[in-house]
């Protein structure tokens, strides 16, 4: 009996506290807004505001502006509440509970280094890609991304090296940690770096992708 009880006391309780929560979600959407273009991240101002509403049982939700005498709410808990999805300006992080803006990959002769495509395997799907790919007079340096598209990646991380013919022809090589590789063919049109791919086992025998890729460089 006092289970049974005890069970009827928690279902009493739950649609209150739920009405709580959509009273307080009502009420904080305005103050939300207003912590928010103070500089705050949406979330970070969502979930302070919220908790002080219901712990107030719903009687109000207020944004107080940070002053000399009050607690600044922090704007993220983790990196991904900075990041703005856009990888040319860089990669933002969370540094006790400021965002701090990312620095743009740059070679060192100030061009950026920072490409983004696919490479489209011949047997069907893709992958996204990344590079920060450096020209040192004839010479290709930097390192490889990979992202899982519709398949797998041969590996998420490599080195690149490679050569240039000419001004518009490149011939990376990705070199991955266990010692398989991907050749690359590419030319370069305006921002645009397009071509073919084949990707080997460590000993160079094995072919275990081809297919062509394309990649846009962060103007």
């Amino acid at each position: 009996m006092r289970n049974i009880a005890a069970l009827l006391l928690l279902l009493l309780a739950l649609p209150a506290h739920a009405g709580l929560r959509g009273r307080c979600r009502r009420m904080c959407r305005p103050e939300v807004a207003r912590c928010h273009r103070a500089g705050f991240t949406r979330a970070s101002c969502r979930r302070l505001l919220m908790a002080e509403c219901i712990a107030r049982g719903a009687t109000r939700c207020l944004f107080v502006p940070p002053t000399t005498t009050t607690t600044l709410p922090p704007q993220c808990h983790r990196d991904a509440d900075c990041q703005d999805a856009n990888l040319c300006n860089g990669l933002e992080a969370c540094v006790a509970g400021t965002c701090v803006p990312g620095n743009p990959a740059l070679c060192s002769d100030g061009v950026p280094a920072l490409w983004l495509g696919t490479a489209t395997s011949a047997s069907g799907g893709y992958v996204n890609i990344g590079a920060t790919l450096c020209a040192v007079g004839s010479a290709l340096t930097g390192q490889f991304a990979c992202e899982p598209g519709t398949n797998s990646c041969l590996a998420t991380q490599g080195t690149i090296t490679g050569t240039i013919v000419g001004s518009d022809a490149y011939y990376p090589r990705v070199t991955f940690p266990d010692g398989s590789y991907c050749d690359f063919g590419g030319q370069v049109s305006g921002l645009t770096l397009s071509g073919t791919y084949t990707c080997y086992d460590p000993s160079g025998t094995l072919v275990y992708d081809s297919g062509t890729w394309s990649a846009a460089r962060c103007p």
